[in-house]
Order: C-alpha cells, then structure tokens, then sequence
C-alpha cells in the first residue's frame, strides 16, 4: 500500500512544484490541477478515506480539506483521465514514481525497525553499527 507522503512526493517531483504549495487554498487553476491529482492518486492508491486525505495537508500547511474536495477532486480528475491522454500520462507517470518512492520507504521504514530492534534487544554499539552496515549493502 502506497503512503500519502509518497504520493505527496511524486506528484510534486512530476509537475516541479513546492512541497508545500499543492495545498495552498487557492482556486488558481495550475495549482488546484496538481493539488486534484493528488486527491485523485490518494483515493486510487491507499485505503485511506476521503476525510482521512483531506486532513493529510494539516501537516503540511495547517490547512484542511473536507472529504468533499476529495470527492470532487477524485470525480473531476477520473474524468479527465479518460478523456484526456495528457492526464492518463501523467497519472501513468506519477504511479511510476510513486514506486519509486515507495520502494525507497519501504527500505527507510526496515532500516528504521531492525534499528529500533536492536536497540530493544541491547545489542552493543558495535553490534548495532555492523548489523546497520549490512542493511546499508
């Protein structure tokens, strides 16, 4: 399952925009597009529910989305998707990325357990940096 993070980051990384301003509460068309497609993968790629990702940006900006954004971003953006090549495209192209990513976290999230791991078991410095050391191979 694909984190919303990882969406965040490749829909960003796709159209070369700022972290931070998908989410900023504008209507201005270019933004409002990515800030949609983002909607859009986050409904088609996670489990997670419409109220769910509209809270996502909270983090972000502080800003929140109620769950009919989403709806309505999810709507308007499956539409575009079938009729409009462009958007099929980059719908394409930002799932790639977003495997790319999520292989990349799903590496992080491991380092981070077996780490975590370590430290619960009360593996000595030494055994702790060579076992971090292997992972790092």
């Amino acid at each position: 399952m694909t984190h919303l993070n990882t969406i965040h980051k490749a829909v960003c990384r796709h159209y070369n925009v700022d972290y931070k301003e998908i989410f900023i509460k504008r209507k201005f068309r270019p933004i409002s597009d990515k800030r949609m497609m983002f909607f859009y993968l986050s409904r088609l790629l996670t489990d997670k529910t419409c109220e769910f990702i509209g809270q996502y940006p909270k983090k972000i900006t502080g800003e929140t989305w109620n769950y009919c954004s989403v709806v309505h971003a999810f709507s308007t953006m499956d539409d575009l998707v079938r009729f409009d090549k462009n958007f099929k495209n980059d719908v394409d192209k930002i799932k790639i990325i977003c495997e790319n990513y999520k292989s990349d976290d799903e590496k992080l999230y491991n380092f981070k357990d077996k780490l975590i791991n370590a430290i619960e078991v009360g593996s000595s410095e030494e055994e702790i940096i060579n076992n971090l050391t292997n992972l790092i191979k």
